[in-house]
């Protein structure tokens, strides 16, 4: 049973589209799921026969139990079925974790190489010796325990001793609930313990300015921050196989369960779905109100204006690789950004890759831009947003990751066509050229999430063929001449493939006279503007509060 998300703790098969003894080629889909947050279909891994269905429809089992075999019609399968009572963890799991900061014991390989969902086997709940999972016990040794990695984090932040709950999951696995449930009967002294990844922020976490310090030379000497360390940890122990491995169902489930938290999101005065029309059909949209909210001071308390009409507005373009990621995926950040800056935010569901690939995402933010430059009636994408009114004189672009990369291409394309929008450009670690051979790349290849491994198979599903990535609407630093384009906001982390994309994009605009700031967070990795909530990481407040500041300066400029 493949794992489809961080979370998940069980899948049920719910239809098999092929029956035994019918021929099977790599990527098809071979049945479908559902798992606790999400249904999904499961692909093919390599051309043969499905010699065997091993949980039949209706069953549930937890994952990295062997569902089927898919392999020749010549091969001997013998050894593969004895196997399937083995549910050791995915061998690659450890690729989400570098060498001198991986976990403290490798997750076993399958021996299962030919078992349907071999890629994405997981040990399920059971830990890979990172110090969460783990207890002292009374004489000193220790013994490991079955938990979900949301139940060990839940007991790092509580002070919990997983070995003293009782687990009411699979396989006796401890779940969040059970540590809740233990947390609440602790006595008072277990309230007083913090969580490990609560380190005080580090002076060169953050650094804003043209004169900044280069964030490469900064993450030669910065330590990988504790909370991101823990993640990479979590995702080692629970046996998630690499983006780049998994189906896009599989990759897209993976990132919502990453990026998607429990519980009540940040409120805004009013946050409504709809949709505006594209070049291809409609494009849906989320509209975040920040209604008077007054968001942070700027320059040192100087209160935003908390008139909620004729406000600046921000068209947002989601992350995850032209391929993952959607309106839900960054909900929290765009609530975030529309309280901080006092902006009204739109964000962006643009058509994803390998169904749409290049230049359909473009077009579709490209499409909302123009049209919320045009001083659009919300209440025709909601009533309730009825009374709300933007500036179309101060629309900016921004977006994390893929999404940077959009609103570069939005922007070059805008000056391109004479338009007067974009006011600014808001870049979150962008990628902004389809190569893989600066110095970032190669420190930063495997063990901090996104791996090169991930970019190479996200710029192949983008781009239907080698010769778009070229294109500096594709890859903006390929423009052959920046002048003229909007001023712009870059942010980059040292601990990320992408990171050297940024730097030199930023170098570019400045080099252009483009007025460019440059925040550097050389502690972080890729994506961690979306760690906002479960996981809570201090740096990702940090940013979006200094992002809002950037918004709320661009646009009284």
């Amino acid at each position: 049973m493949p794992k489809l998300g961080l979370e998940m703790e069980q899948g049920t098969v719910l239809e098999w589209y092929l029956e035994e003894g019918e021929a099977v080629t790599e990527g098809n889909v071979l049945l479908e799921v559902e798992s606790e947050k999400s249904i999904g279909e499961v692909e093919a891994r390599e051309d043969g026969l499905l010699r065997l269905v091993a949980v039949t429809e209706d069953e549930t089992v937890t994952p990295g139990t062997p569902i089927g075999i898919v392999a020749a019609e010549s091969e001997d399968i013998t050894d593969l079925e004895a196997e399937f009572g083995d549910t050791n963890g995915d061998a690659d799991a450890g690729e989400f974790y570098s060498e001198g900061h991986e976990a403290d014991d490798e997750a076993p390989a399958s021996t299962a190489a030919g078992t349907m969902g071999a890629a994405t086997e997981t040990a399920g709940a059971e830990t890979a010796g990172n110090g969460a999972g783990e207890t002292d016990t009374t004489d000193g040794t220790s013994s490991e325990v079955k938990a979900s990695p949301r139940a060990k984090r839940r007991a790092e932040e509580t002070g919990v001793a997983l070995a003293s709950v009782e687990g009411s999951g699979p396989g006796g696995a401890v779940t969040a609930d059970d540590v809740d449930a233990a947390a609440s009967e602790a006595d008072e002294g277990d309230a007083d313990r913090t969580d490990a990844g609560e380190t005080a922020a580090e002076v060169t976490g953050a650094t804003a300015g043209n004169d900044t310090e280069d964030d490469a030379e900064a993450a030669a000497s910065t330590e990988l921050h504790p909370q991101a360390e823990a993640l990479l940890h979590d995702l080692s122990a629970a046996g998630i196989a690499p983006l780049y491995r998994q189906s896009v169902p599989e990759a897209r489930a993976t990132y919502r369960d990453l990026c998607i938290a429990d519980g009540e999101p940040e409120p805004v005065e009013r946050a409504a779905d709809g949709s505006v029309p594209g070049p291809d059909g409609p494009v849906p949209i989320r509209v975040y109100d920040p209604g008077e909210s007054e968001g942070n001071d700027a320059e040192g308390g100087d209160a935003r204006s908390s008139d909620a009409r004729a406000r600046p507005v921000l068209a947002f373009f989601h992350g995850g690789g032209w391929m993952t990621g959607d309106r839900t995926t960054h909900d929290g950040v765009c609530r975030a950004l529309a309280n901080t800056s006092a902006t009204t935010v739109v964000s962006v569901e643009y058509r994803r890759a390998p169904e749409h690939p290049f230049p359909a995402a473009l077009e579709d933010c490209y499409a909302v831009t123009t049209w919320l430059a045009g001083g659009p009636d919300f209440g025709a994408v909601d009533p309730e947003l009825g009374d709300v009114e933007i500036d179309p004189g101060r629309v900016a672009v921004g977006g994390d990751s893929a999404g940077g990369t959009l609103a570069a291409g939005v922007a070059l394309l805008a000056r391109d066509r004479g338009e007067s929008f974009p006011c600014h450009q808001l870049l979150a670690y962008p990628a902004t050229d389809h190569r893989f051979d600066t110095e970032s790349y190669t420190e930063n290849a495997n063990g901090y999430f996104v791996t090169r491994d991930d970019m190479e198979r996200f710029w192949d599903t983008y781009l239907e063929v080698d010769a778009d990535g070229r294109h500096p609407y594709a890859s903006p630093l390929r423009a052959a001449d920046p002048e003229g384009l909007a001023p712009a906001t870059v942010l980059t982390c040292g601990f990320d493939p992408l990171r050297d994309d940024g730097r030199a994009y930023a170098d570019r605009l400045a080099e252009a006279d483009v007025p460019v700031e440059r925040v550097a967070y050389p502690d972080m990795i890729h994506g961690f503007l979306t760690m906002l909530a479960d996981p809570e990481w201090e740096r990702a407040h940090e940013a979006i509060s200094v992002l809002g500041d950037e918004l709320h300066r661009a646009f009284e400029a």
